[in-house]
């Protein structure tokens, strides 16, 4: 019965969860990759198990998927198994199920920097703000220290929960660590002082950047408009475009959306995109009501 199973098979592909049915059912189990080099004829012996465990993770759509990988994990001694369990945390709460990505992250010993990052990002993309910041605090006071991954969802808390002192004690802590040059950190600051409205806070960061992404261009244009200055949101895209930059459809939406919103409460006529600039929305498919009701505004 075990050898009329097709290896080729098993090796390529992990269609689905029916497949962890098949290994059940035979009573079979993956070998760890530590034990590859002392495999025996079992036909599952030369698999790659975390890619396996991964692969079904990829496919689960349900907390009752979660729970049946979950068990398995532990018959065959996955539970230790630091990647695994952080793929465990990333799609838990990535299907909502934050509870069970806690659970699992409690019940690892001595979690390194990886599940750490992996549950506070669940956290904070739950818009559980409160209990990331808690987290990343108590991170911190087990002795692990966070790296260019921890620090943007911790930065997202901050902002999320409008706790100013906080992120301002994370700011500092970029520069100890000697993350200042990082981009992705530093949208994150960016978008942190938007949120608590420090405008000012947020232009000199951006002004310090030296490699603006399509992000951090976003991100400013979104603290201006998120703080009630349409009309500078609107000049920085038009710098922005100046550059040669193509937006993305994040970066129209937030200009569009302040900009509609400036002209229905403010009446604003406002057209410093100039007929180019105008020309680019109307064909990237934004109504034509808003761009043509804009004039010229002092540079």
């Amino acid at each position: 019965m075990v050898r009329s199973l097709s290896r080729p098979k098993i090796l390529t592909t992990f269609p689905d969860i029916s497949l962890l049915t098949k290994i059940q059912t035979l009573n079979l189990q993956p070998v760890p990759n530590h034990d590859l080099n002392n495999r025996s004829d079992n036909c599952y012996g030369d698999f790659n198990s975390e890619s396996f465990y991964t692969s079904l993770l990829d496919r689960s759509t349900c907390r009752r998927h979660l729970n049946q990988l979950y068990s398995r994990i532990i018959v065959t001694g996955f539970q230790y198994n630091g990647f695994i369990v952080t793929k465990f945390i990333h799609i838990s709460s990535n299907l909502g199920e934050i509870s069970f990505a806690r659970k699992l992250f409690d019940e690892f010993p001595e979690p390194y920097v990886f599940l750490w990052n992996a549950i506070i990002r669940g956290y904070s993309k739950q818009n559980m703000f409160n209990e990331a910041i808690t987290l990343y605090t108590q991170m911190q006071n087990v002795g692990i220290g966070p790296d260019c991954f921890t620090l943007p969802h911790v930065l997202k808390a901050c902002g999320g929960a409008a706790v100013f002192e906080v992120g301002r004690a994370v700011h500092g802590q970029i520069f100890r660590r000697g993350f200042e040059s990082d981009v992705f950190v530093q949208n994150g600051v960016v978008a942190l002082y938007a949120k608590c409205g420090r405008i000012d806070n947020a232009r000199t960061v951006f002004e310090g950047l030296g490699d603006r992404t399509i992000v951090s261009w976003t991100s400013i244009i979104s603290a201006y408009a998120q703080n009630g200055q349409p009309i500078e949101a609107l000049r920085i895209f038009k710098t922005m475009r100046s550059y040669g930059l193509q937006p993305d459809w994040i970066t129209l939406e937030e200009t569009r959306s302040y900009a509609s919103f400036s002209i229905d409460n403010t009446y604003l006529r406002y057209q410093s995109l100039s007929v180019n600039g105008h020309h680019f929305l109307i064909a990237q498919g934004f109504d034509s009501i808003w761009v043509l009701r804009l004039c010229d505004v002092d540079e």
